[in-house]
């Protein structure tokens, strides 16, 4: 049969380790096709030549880039650029093998010695060059770049993923899924083209492993925690989060301590559905069942760091709890501003309207009350106390007892929420990045960080947002919101801001902060020139020196 070279074969299908196996199962269909080129041929390649396939027309076509051996089928990679090291240590190795394989029986004990020891030799020459380890196996990751058309593919799968399984964004940039991408590159390049379906596993395998790996690791952290809580240095957080689609509390718990290295940990250790009433006695009791899973079975051997939410402060008042400063923060400017209406019996009177609700201006964060003036779990009767005269006005006053010029500050709060709202629904972002603004936010759940954010992206845009909703004919949405207002506002609110910033950290201690973050307020906000000195600094090396001062200062009072 003749021969033909073919160089359009589809190389992603195969490699060295597939091309072996056809040959060695297949031979009806893949042979080994001798070297003949009319010029000399060094000597090692007389046990090699080009790996072939039978097509349509019932001739073998060379699979181009590739070598095999004829008597092994052993593949190599081959071409103009690659070495012949390998195959004439693969030569050695196959003569070596035939030879002590023919030899017969009856050969002398040295003569088998030194056939067995020169095989072994050449066996573990041949492991090393085989499976010598890369940079890439210990951790090294080259920088590479991919083609246009690999890049537009992983662009247009990303996106057919995103469309067509209903999943947000944000999945792309998650580190687990770039942990797992990252770990399929490296099996690719350990095994070659594989099928993904022999990799990855499906959802109840990986259910079943999660169980696995919370035992695992709770018997890990039982053991890491025995040091800490002999030394009183561990601290716990509990907070409450609701799911409102399903209507489900959650308790949930985060462990601090130091251990004896002197190293810092911050764990969630669990966060577990709530069901019942969340009395402080309860929630205390809840608490002491979830935590003797991690050898935690006295709660005066920790200490406690919580909000002031009423259940927490009932429950936790015989073990001297630490309250949460940024909890603390945002509820005096929650208070500043906003005010809750309280559910009253029905009456013929119509009810004059608080100052600004709550609920119109900020999400709920979680299902723990942050204040005091929040009704308790379980109803309680108490008898009615008689009006005093002399009694002060309650601090609570209705919009028509405020001046103008505050009712102006809480109406811009309002509308800004509206307009935004408003933006998002009718998908004006992308129109307001085309003309050279930045997208508005709207708030969500971490309340005046949020906020303020809120405000920084409609000052940002503001000419821009006003202009599209006037070709829009939704200037009313405007009517009410003051673009110097805005301004007054972020001036006031800028200390807070970067306070809360660097109080709530998350993953270093922050305690030493509070007396210095406290300071800090009562000097920005002494004065409005004070304040003006404050939000002149305004670039990042200026604000990142100021965190090292307070920092410097809270190491120098130590």
């Amino acid at each position: 049969m003749d021969v033909v070279e073919i160089d359009t074969f589809d190389e992603d299908s195969l490699d060295s380790e597939k091309i072996k196996h056809l040959l060695c199962s297949n031979s009806n269909k893949y042979i080994v096709i001798e070297n003949k080129l009319s010029k000399p041929c060094p000597s090692w390649w007389k046990i090699f030549g080009f790996p072939g396939i039978l097509d349509e027309n019932k001739q073998y076509r060379r699979i181009f880039g590739y070598v095999s051996c004829f008597k092994c089928f052993q593949t190599f990679i081959y071409s103009s650029k690659s070495g012949t090291t390998r195959l004439k240590e693969h030569e050695i190795k196959c003569i070596k093998s035939n030879s002590s394989s023919s030899s017969p029986s009856s050969s002398s004990s040295s003569s088998s010695s030194s056939i067995s020891i020169s095989s072994e030799v050449i066996n573990q020459s041949d492991v090393l060059l085989s499976t010598q380890s890369t940079l890439a196996q210990h951790g090294f990751k080259k920088s590479i770049k991919l083609s246009e058309k690999d890049i537009e593919n992983m662009k247009k799968l990303s996106a057919q993923w995103m469309c067509e399984n209903i999943r947000p964004f944000s999945v792309i940039e998650d580190s687990g899924f770039r942990a797992i991408s990252q770990e399929l590159i490296r099996i690719g390049h350990k095994y070659g083209v594989v099928d993904v379906d022999d990799v990855l596993r499906g959802r109840k395998t990986t259910a079943q492993t999660i169980y696995n790996l919370a035992d695992s690791y709770r018997e890990r952290i039982k053991q890491i925690l025995i040091e800490p809580l002999q030394q009183r240095a561990v601290t716990i957080s509990p907070d409450f989060w609701l799911d409102p689609y399903k209507n489900i509390s959650y308790l949930g718990l985060n462990v601090s301590f130091v251990d004896a290295n002197h190293r810092y940990f911050s764990i969630d250790l669990f966060c577990r559905a709530y069901f019942g009433v969340k009395s402080g006695d309860l929630i205390v009791k809840s608490l002491q069942t979830h935590l003797q899973e991690f050898g935690i079975n006295d709660l005066t051997s920790v200490n406690i760091l919580c909000d002031r939410g009423s259940n927490f402060v009932k429950g936790f008042r015989d073990y001297d709890p630490l309250f949460c400063y940024g909890h603390r923060l945002n509820n005096i400017l929650k208070t500043s501003f906003f005010q809750n209406a309280k559910n009253k019996k029905k009456t013929p009177v119509q009810h004059q309207q608080l100052i600004l609700p709550r609920h119109q201006i900020i999400v709920h964060e979680d299902d723990s009350e942050d204040d005091e003036d929040i009704l308790i779990s379980i109803p309680v009767i108490r008898n009615r106390k008689q009006k005093d005269d002399n009694q002060q006005l309650s601090a609570k006053a209705s919009v028509d007892d405020i001046p103008g010029e505050a009712k102006a500050v809480l109406l811009t709060l309002s509308q800004c929420k509206k307009v935004i709202k408003f933006i998002k629904k009718s998908g004006l972002n992308k129109e307001i990045q085309r003309s050279g603004g930045v997208t508005v936010h709207q708030s969500i759940d971490i309340r005046w960080l949020s906020i303020m954010e809120s405000l920084e992206s409609i000052l940002r845009s503001f000419k821009i947002i006003k202009k599209i909703l006037i070709n829009k004919q939704q200037q009313k949405l405007l009517l009410n919101v003051n673009d110097k207002i805005i301004k007054q506002l972020l001036l006031l609110l800028k200390p807070f801001q970067d306070v809360i910033k660097l109080i709530q950290v998350g993953n270093s201690p922050s305690l030493h902060m509070v007396l210095l973050c406290t300071q800090t307020l009562r000097d920005a906000l002494k004065s409005y020139e004070s304040l003006m000195n404050y939000n002149n600094v305004r670039d990042d090396h200026q604000l990142e020196q100021r965190k090292i001062f307070l920092k410097s200062n809270a190491k120098f009072a130590e």
